[in-house]
């Protein structure tokens, strides 16, 4: 696991879903937590982008650092049909 001191984090299980760089399998983009946005967030830095919610507010989750948490997941959990498509893309 990465640094948590770094500010404020999420597990990248708790997104649900995840995509994946397929050369370096490192997580690149996710579904924000928020119920109120519906989009996919890049990456930057760890930390999720600055992104608007679907009611055009600003979303308060953004800047905040995912840690990419799958070794710390049992092997049936990440083996879902969802994982492996996000890994495709």
């Amino acid at each position: 696991m990465g640094d948590r001191a770094c500010g404020p984090w999420i597990m990248w299980s708790h997104c649900g879903f995840g995509k994946f760089d397929p050369r370096t399998n490192t997580l690149i983009e996710v579904a924000c937590p928020s119920r109120f946005c519906a989009t996919w967030v890049p990456l930057t830095d760890g930390k999720l982008a600055d992104h608007e919610r679907t009611d055009g507010g600003h979303c308060p989750w953004s800047g905040v650092h995912v840690e990419d948490d799958r070794a710390d997941l049992p092997d049936r959990i990440i083996d879902t049909e969802a994982a492996r498509w996000s890994g495709e893309q």
